[in-house]
């Protein structure tokens, strides 16, 4: 109703405008009545039609305008539909002391800045470590006969060779930040890859039937791998401390808690530094990421023939840091019974 009386109004200053317009002509020009008259009209008839369309036009105009505020605050607010037809859900705001996720947030940055402090030269490992691994994967391939047993042993070498840095750089990320618990699930997929590669590196004939290409399937359980490849490392560490820690064992409770006694002790919140944590973590990650720089021109023998020299020596000089750094160490029980699964 109010829109209908401001519409009036336009056109009836528009016609009055005319109106105006028409007496001042008709003044200046001394025409007859009925040329007067018909002057009038026009003019007044005119003049509210323009009257009316400044009117609309206005109101258009203010029409856009609301609209552009409204996907403004919808935006905002977040109230455009989602996907499955709902609201998408606003951030939760938390009036308490307790533990939130910008406090895990700000314990990451200092836990990174504790390990830079303490192990800069492993974080440096980790990062040649990754581009290293990336640039050989440009060069995982081999000629060989389609659908043959080496065939699919050279594809799924190149694909673990592929998704390699993409996990090197993830176990760096999380022990970088104090996810040593994290760290280690990761850790172990690599460990299971390079046992697999060097166990169907010699049971080729295995390899279909294991991924299940040809019927029935018949897989090859990493007991019976390592048990060929490492003898004894199963029982003491794969069993024992990754695969109990991969499935929430015992184990776990290591990395989240510090206990001074079987019946007292203290939850770590957030991320926290933790020196032998940490080099368990890097420890263990340089010495399967050694044995992957070891065995890929085994696995891939035209490989150090597409490299150029400054890789290759690259290569080089990253093996003997590892050996000399982690393998050659007399007391480290560790290095010495993983040894016959990453040397050649």
């Amino acid at each position: 109703m109010i829109e209908k009386r401001w519409e009036q109004y336009f056109c009836f200053a528009g016609g009055g405008l005319g109106y105006l317009v028409s007496h001042f002509i008709s003044t200046k020009m001394e025409l007859s009545g009925a040329m007067n008259v018909f002057l009038v009209c026009c003019l007044a008839f005119i003049g509210a039609l323009i009257g009316l369309g400044a009117y609309r036009l206005i109101k258009k105009i203010e029409r856009s305008d609301s609209k552009e505020e409204e996907d403004v605050i919808r935006s905002k607010n977040v109230i455009k539909r989602s996907d499955n037809g709902g609201h998408l859900m606003k951030e939760y705001h938390w009036n308490d002391n307790l533990i939130s996720l910008n406090f895990l947030l700000h314990s990451e940055e200092q836990a990174a800045k504790d390990t830079l402090s303490f192990l800069k030269e492993d974080s440096t490992e980790f990062i040649n470590l990754v581009n290293i691994f990336f640039r050989l994967s440009y060069h995982c391939k081999e000629d060989v006969t389609p659908d043959s047993d080496e065939h699919y042993f050279l594809t799924e070498a190149n694909l673990k060779y592929l998704r390699l840095p993409y996990s090197l750089h993830a176990i760096y990320d999380l022990w970088l930040k104090g996810y040593y618990l994290e760290a280690v699930l990761i850790y172990r997929h690599i460990l299971e890859g390079i046992v697999s590669l060097r166990y169907f590196y010699s049971h080729k004939d295995k390899l279909k039937a294991h991924l299940g290409i040809i019927t029935p399937r018949k897989r090859v359980r990493f007991h019976t791998m390592f048990e060929e490849i490492v003898p004894g490392f199963y029982e003491r560490y794969y069993g024992r401390i990754f695969s109990d820690i991969a499935h929430g064992g015992p184990s776990t409770i290591a990395f989240r808690a510090k206990y001074s006694s079987p019946t007292n002790g203290d939850i770590i919140m957030g991320c926290e530094f933790n020196l032998n944590h940490s080099r368990f973590v890097s420890r263990s990650t340089m010495l399967v990421s050694y044995g992957y720089l070891n065995y890929i021109s085994v696995f891939f023998p035209s490989i150090m023939s597409k490299i150029n020299l400054v890789m290759s020596k690259r290569i080089q000089e990253m093996s003997k840091h590892i050996e000399d750094k982690y393998l050659n160490q007399p007391k480290d029980d560790f290095a010495k019974i993983i040894s016959p699964l990453i040397c050649k």
